[in-house]
């Protein structure tokens, strides 16, 4: 023992004891995924110097629960969590998350998309979390092929990228396993949302949507031609993977098909971009050159991205206040962006070292302000922005599970879009029984907005009359005030008249 505290007497020992307590440097616990951003944000959180934190790469079927599950427990859990997006509401509404509207109120203008990250109820000014990593979707290339073969890769549209895929899985010189690779993995419980956000980019460039937002109509927008055009399209991509297949590909297969030459083509979320980075584990990274996806009419694409938040019921509340409080700043989110993080800062996404520090960043930059989340919708009229359905969860269940027996060939693509949006309607009709005007889990009924303008002209109309009415009032007691020394001052010279007179 040392000699030092051994010496001390016991009395004085359990008066340092809670000045030692304090003093230790608390453990911290944020939980993610496992994906290329996940061991980012631990790189960036080992220069902390405040607490120990750790970062939970999770499985990715487990994401979502694994921080449902902790919270349910009431220990062991994490102290802050990354969340997807379409996640808010519900963690909010069953109170996982910490309202941290205090801590970002200096920030609420210069993160990009900061409301819909992390404000919840749409239209209010709680916040409970903010934007740690952008997201949208990349083309992956070997441009010494397409430049070997004189093969444009600007492609004007996803029959162009089709061309491509055919051509070069037909290419017995090359000898590649994939004409085309992307996230075609439909097992909800494996895969969450991998095959539908590949399928929602490609509704997206043909004109089409999973629903009407103003109207909750998902059957007849849902199950659209356009849509089904989209997944015929998207059943002729899946092709190029023959015989091998890869109905079941997951990130990781993408990546490695890319990287290992097996595919010189293939679809990818840019925030995986750094992947493709290291010759070590990507040895065609030279050879990579990295696109927009094609965005049809609509010019949009799928938006991406994950919030984080402070979990309620951590133990270290204080401690996790002020990480979450230390993410935030300019300098922490510019050391983020350099090791490859997608910021989400204005002011580091507008800036030409940001566009030019990755070769994909400009992707990012060019793409990221035009995309939508799926089931995304404008609840309450003017009165909030755009925001997302909190049973965006079994939604997704259900979506998954029925378009995945349309590009397995268990249902033609038409069948599986009209069960999917028959399912579907049935959800959203259950939660949302009188459509968008109730708007029940955004605080504020839309009802209530329709007869603002109304109230405001009301309100309106009876400062204007009680105006009128004082006014008159004024008027007639002036009036009568004037009128009655005029007739004193008659009386005074009629008496003062006679007296002269006298």
């Amino acid at each position: 023992p040392d000699p030092n505290v051994a010496g001390m007497p016991k009395s004085l020992l359990l008066l340092l004891l809670p000045l030692l307590a304090a003093c230790a440097i608390p453990e911290l616990a944020i939980s993610y995924y496992e994906n290329v951003p996940c061991h980012l944000l631990q790189q960036l959180l080992d220069a902390y110097d405040k607490a120990h934190v750790t970062v939970w790469c999770g499985n990715y079927s487990m994401w979502h629960q694994n921080v449902v599950d902790a919270f349910k427990d009431g220990k062991g859990g994490p102290d802050l969590a990354v969340y997807d997006s379409q996640w808010l509401g519900e963690f909010v509404d069953q109170k996982y998350l910490l309202d941290v509207t205090d801590l970002v109120k200096n920030y609420t203008t210069r993160y990009f998309q900061m409301d819909y990250f992390g404000v919840w109820p749409a239209g209010s000014d709680s916040y409970y979390g903010f934007g740690i990593t952008g997201n949208n979707y990349m083309l992956v290339l070997r441009e010494d092929i397409f430049n070997k073969y004189n093969f444009s890769w600007r492609f004007s549209d996803w029959n162009d990228l089709l061309e491509a895929a055919r051509f070069f899985k037909s290419n017995t010189s090359e000898n590649f396993d994939y004409g085309f690779v992307a996230t075609w993995c439909g097992n909800f419980d494996a895969c969450y949302d991998e095959m539908a956000c590949t399928l929602m980019q490609m509704f997206l460039s043909f004109g089409g949507d999973l629903w009407d937002a103003k109207s909750y109509k998902i059957k007849g927008v849902l199950d659209s031609t356009r849509n089904e055009q989209a997944m015929k399209l998207g059943l002729s991509l899946l092709e190029t993977c023959q015989p091998k297949g890869c109905a079941d590909m997951h990130f990781d297969k993408v990546i490695h098909a890319l990287c290992y030459g097996e595919s010189p083509l293939g679809m990818l979320w840019v925030f995986f971009g750094p992947a493709f980075l290291n010759e070590t584990v990507c040895p065609m990274k030279n050879k990579l050159h990295f696109i927009s996806v094609p965005k049809g009419e609509q010019g949009i694409g799928v938006l991406g991205g994950q919030g984080l938040g402070i979990m309620r019921q951590s133990p270290n509340l204080q401690a996790a206040k002020e990480l979450f409080s230390w993410l935030l700043l300019p300098e922490t989110q510019y050391r983020w962006s350099e090791l490859g993080g997608l910021t989400t800062m204005s002011s580091i996404m507008q800036d030409y070292e940001f566009i030019l520090r990755q070769p994909f960043n400009i992707v990012y930059v060019a793409n990221f302000a035009f995309t939508k989340d799926l089931w995304r919708y404008d609840c309450c009229l003017l009165l909030s922005p755009l925001s997302r359905l909190p049973e965006y969860f079994q939604l997704m269940r259900t979506h998954m599970e029925t378009l995945h027996k349309g590009m397995t060939g268990e249902l033609t693509p038409m069948a599986a879009l009209q069960e999917a949006a028959t399912k579907e309607q049935y959800e959203v009709d259950k939660n949302h029984p009188c459509g968008p005007s109730e708007c029940k889990h955004d605080g504020f009924p839309e009802w209530a907005a329709i007869l603002i303008p109304f109230l405001v002209v009301g309100v309106l109309f009876v400062v204007v009359l009680v105006a009128v009415v004082v006014g008159a009032l004024i008027a007639v007691a002036v009036m009568r005030k004037r009128f009655i020394q005029k007739g004193i001052n008659m009386h005074r010279t009629v008496i003062f008249g006679r007296r002269a007179h006298n």
